[in-house]
């Protein structure tokens, strides 16, 4: 069997180029995260979301009917509006059956990024 010889300065090269392509991961990451925070913090920032959040938080999932009513929510496009945001961020999932759609809590996802809430 023949050894290979691997000069030092080529074996440098290669673990910089590595430790490299792990740091660019890493921020990368990073970015991703920070992305979903500003997201989550921006759709928690509005009075009407955070109830709805807070109401989610008691309930295992609910209708948008059932919500609407909770919350004193007069139109069904005031409603679907605060939603939106919560969709995108991560925070609801939504379950659809026949015409109604159920709402519910991404627990995780809230745990994460603010747990005095979860």
């Amino acid at each position: 069997m023949e050894k290979h010889s691997i000069d030092r300065a080529s074996l440098t090269n290669y673990n910089i180029s590595i430790n490299t392509k792990i740091i660019i991961a890493e921020r990368k990451f990073l970015a991703v995260n920070d992305d979903i925070a500003v997201k989550v913090y921006k759709a928690l920032g509005e009075s009407t979301r955070l109830q709805i959040v807070k109401l989610l938080a008691q309930q295992s999932e609910l209708a948008c009917v059932e919500m609407a009513n909770q919350l004193k929510i007069p139109a069904n496009s005031t409603l679907t509006y605060h939603l939106k945001p919560l969709l995108e961020c991560g925070l609801l999932a939504v379950r659809r059956e026949g015409t109604f759609r159920y709402y519910s809590l991404q627990r995780e996802v809230l745990a994460q990024y603010a747990p005095a809430l979860s």
